[in-house]
C-alpha cells in the first residue's frame, strides 16, 4: 500500500495511430512491473486524433512511472508532472474515456494549453 506519495500525471504524446486497445495492452504491461518501482498505476486516458496518452500513477517520486513504463513497454512520457490540484481519481470520467472533458482536465493540471 502507498502512502503519502505523490501523484504524477505522466504525458505520451506523437503516439498517432495508437489506439485504446495497444493503451489497455501497455496499461496491463505497466501493472505487471508496478510494485517493483513503487507505482501504482491509477487511470489512463487516450486522446487518438491528438496522438496524447495520460496515465496516472501514485509514486515515490518522478522516475519511478517512467521507469516503469520503460522495463513494461518502453513507451516513455514527454513529461511527468506532479500533480498538486487535489485527488483527481474523484473526477467522475470513465478511465479511459477521452473526451474534451478529460483532455482539458489533463492539460490543466500539467498547465499546457490545448
Amino acid at each position: 500500500m502507498l502512502v503519502n506519495v505523490p501523484r504524477y500525471l505522466d504525458i505520451h504524446r506523437n503516439m498517432k495511430g495508437t489506439k485504446l486497445k495497444d493503451v489497455a495492452a501497455a496499461h496491463a504491461k505497466d501493472l505487471k512491473v508496478q510494485n517493483k518501482y513503487g507505482v501504482k498505476f491509477l487511470k489512463y486516458w487516450i486522446d487518438e486524433k491528438e496522438g496524447t496518452v495520460f496515465c496516472l500513477s501514485d509514486a515515490p517520486n518522478k522516475d519511478a512511472p517512467t521507469n516503469a513504463h520503460k522495463e513494461a513497454h518502453s513507451s516513455l512520457p514527454l513529461r511527468s508532472d506532479q500533480e498538486r490540484l487535489g485527488n483527481i481519481a474523484s473526477v467522475r470520467l470513465h478511465p479511459m474515456a477521452i473526451n474534451s472533458e478529460a483532455f482539458g482536465l489533463a492539460e490543466r493540471l500539467t498547465g499546457q494549453g490545448g
